[in-house]
């Protein structure tokens, strides 16, 4: 019990981390649903497991942002018509390198939860030819190497699976839940995979139940951004869900999750109301 509370520990750490990195970037806007759906379609294809697909798209969503903000700050030094000309031409060329940085972020991702056995060159190259798409080794192993120096080379392994296993393990099956352990990973599994696929639905829907309007202005965007950033709090509340799933009474689950994650059980239950209310729609 003392080893995996240490490690929610470092888990916290790592989560406050993340949440400051992102405060001056553009979270989520890159993974709308099209592209988790293809990072998902990619996985399953090259038989990955899902700890690489939520890795992936989280790589992916931290590399683009900051890759569009270079850009963008590269062409709009000034507000002229050469710029626009030449910002229309970077726009035509991301969408036209979205499949292969798509895959060098699952090919970064699964080295680092399969080590020897993570996604190859040739086998990115074998499948964009098969989409049409031709590129050499050297291209694709340059695009690796964008993404690697974009980031700084600095990588947040702990996704939001490793925070939900955690919780899970802490609390346990609640006892009034006929549900087997197995069972309810399965279904969490289930919920993780819904959640990234309408996180701007969720997080849509979050700050309006918070703020009681949709659109938010450029300074409650920024305000919002380390509750959208937040793993452990996006994890608590799977978890809240996944546990008391049509269950009458919730018992002491959410606040059970409060105590062990220091947020607070209104909270994890609003976000969990607001996942369920989507996901379900």
């Amino acid at each position: 019990m003392e080893q995996l509370t240490d490690w929610l520990n470092a888990l916290q750490m790592t989560n406050e981390q993340i949440k400051e990195e992102r405060e001056d970037s553009q979270p989520y806007q890159a993974v709308t649903t099209p592209v988790v759906e293809l990072i998902y379609l990619m996985c399953s294809l090259f038989e990955l497991p899902t700890e690489v697909r939520y890795l992936s798209v989280e790589i992916f969503d931290r590399f683009a942002s900051l890759h569009f903000q270079d850009l963008h700050s590269k062409v709009w030094q000034e507000d002229t018509d050469l710029a626009r000309e030449q910002w229309k031409k970077v726009e035509e060329k991301l969408r036209e390198q979205t499949p292969l940085r798509i895959l060098s972020c699952i090919q970064i991702a699964s080295k680092f939860v399969l080590h020897s056995k993570a996604l190859k060159p040739k086998e990115i190259q074998a499948y964009l030819r098969t989409e049409g798409m031709e590129y050499t080794l050297k291209m694709i192993i340059s695009s690796e190497m964008r993404v690697w120096k974009t980031m700084k080379f600095r990588i947040y392994i702990p996704t939001v699976i490793t925070y939900v296993d955690l919780l899970l393990e802490q609390l346990g099956v609640p006892p009034q839940s006929d549900l087997s352990s197995e069972s309810v990973h399965e279904r969490a599994a289930l919920f993780m995979d819904l959640a990234y696929l309408y996180h701007h639905e969720i997080y849509k829907k979050l700050f309006y139940l918070s703020t009681g309007r949709w659109d938010p202005t450029p300074t409650e965007r920024r305000r919002f951004r380390p509750t959208e950033c937040d793993t452990l709090y996006r994890a608590s509340a799977l978890v809240a869900l996944t546990l008391t799933f049509n269950l009458r009474d919730p018992g002491d689950v959410y606040l059970r999750l409060g105590n062990l994650t220091q947020l607070l059980p209104k909270d994890i239950q609003i976000l969990a109301d607001v996942i369920n209310q989507v996901i379900m729609f």
